[in-house]
């Protein structure tokens, strides 16, 4: 096996052959690979990818050769962020809770009925809290943009974009999402790219309303489409039975569809179809397809997954409690490798379900 570029010494053994085609190198086995300092919650073995499964396969070699450099990289990042955050923590609290007692020392001299100094202090100390935040905020940004596009690219046709709102026809057409208010609603990290000819993409989307003073999310999670070749002439709906409010009843998305009784027994456990065509809904939710679903809502720890079809369009959504690859503080590693196994996942199914759907058009 050829000498790896990361190290500036590395034993050109089969035994170092082998821990690398599993993706468990020893890191402390090349010393010059390691930071001379690492910053807190940042360890050894976050420098290392280790493949579970068959669709990983190459994911190691690939982490060493893309990843591991980055993430080096953001281990230096972390630091400065950290000595400039402390910095600035020895600047403001000091700050804070002078103009705090003098805004209280000028309310009490003041013979005003609506004495202002609190108040002002109270804003300047504000600022001051969001100019000491702003170290750890810039450098969660930037160690997400500088991760994800190199993870999504793994498969060679995936971009990332940060944000890039979806067609606002996508919420309405595929009925699955409650969409809230347009200027409460967020689509971020947009995946994208052609798959054998499919358009495929996902974002990390959340949709909320304004009730009174207060934002209430409705939606968090995972939004996905793709391209069918088939144009479909119907609608058909696959709903996550997760509470006993996903009824006819209470959900709207329902109306105007028949429910399908489909041949699988522990899916109809965990899902409801629902279709405006029988014969068009069981063509679609073949076995092997309904496998996906189910073993989609695994991935994300039983997470609901909803679906649909129509016209030449799928969508899914997949309601998550935490976002994928979310960018962590500066004191926990920037990035988990848990993540990258459920990213790894879930394009196996994505990529399984295009494929099922769209063999010889259907």
């Amino acid at each position: 096996m050829a000498t790896r570029q990361l190290y500036h010494e590395a034993a050109n053994t089969e035994r170092t052959g082998a821990a690398h085609r599993r993706g468990t190198i020893n890191v402390m086995e090349a010393p010059n690979l390691l930071p001379t300092q690492f910053a807190p919650g940042f360890k050894p073995e976050d420098l290392v990818f280790e493949e579970q499964a068959d669709y990983e396969k190459g994911f190691a070699a690939y982490f060493d050769a893309n990843l591991r450099p980055i993430l080096i990289a953001e281990n230096e990042n972390r630091l400065a962020c950290l000595r400039e955050s402390k910095k600035r923590a020895w600047i403001g609290i000091p700050l804070i809770v002078i103009l705090i007692a003098a805004g209280f020392v000028l309310d009490g001299m003041s013979h005003s009925k609506k004495p202002a100094g609190l108040r002002v202090a109270v804003f300047a100390a504000a600022a001051i809290v969001a100019w000491m935040s702003a170290p750890k905020i810039m450098y969660r940004r930037q160690s997400k943009n500088a991760i994800l596009p190199v993870v999504a690219n793994f498969y060679g046709f995936l971009k990332y974009s940060e944000v890039e709102p979806a067609p606002e026809e996508f919420l309405t057409r595929s009925r699955l999402v409650p969409p809230g208010d347009p200027g409460l609603r967020y689509w971020g990290d947009h995946v994208h790219g052609d798959y054998h000819g499919i358009l495929l993409e996902s974002w990390q989307l959340t949709t909320a309303r304004r009730e009174k003073k207060s934002r209430v999310v409705l939606y968090s999670g995972l939004f996905i489409h793709f391209g069918l070749k088939k144009r479909l002439e119907k609608y058909t709906l696959v709903k996550f039975r997760h509470n006993l409010f996903n009824r006819p009843l209470f959900d709207f998305s329902f109306q105007g569809l028949e429910h399908v009784a489909l041949e699988d027994p522990e899916f109809e456990k965990m899902f409801d179809a629902y279709s405006t065509d029988q014969i068009e809904s069981r063509y679609l939710l073949t076995p092997d397809v309904m496998q996906h679903l189910k073993e989609l809502s695994g991935v994300f720890g039983g997470s609901p997954v909803d679906c649909c079809f129509t016209g030449q369009d799928a969508f899914l959504s997949i309601e998550l409690k935490k976002r994928l690859f979310e960018p962590p503080p500066p004191n926990q590693s920037p990035i988990s490798s848990k993540d990258i196994h459920v990213f790894l996942n879930q394009m196996n199914h994505l990529f399984g379900i295009i494929d099922l759907l769209n063999i010889d058009h259907r």
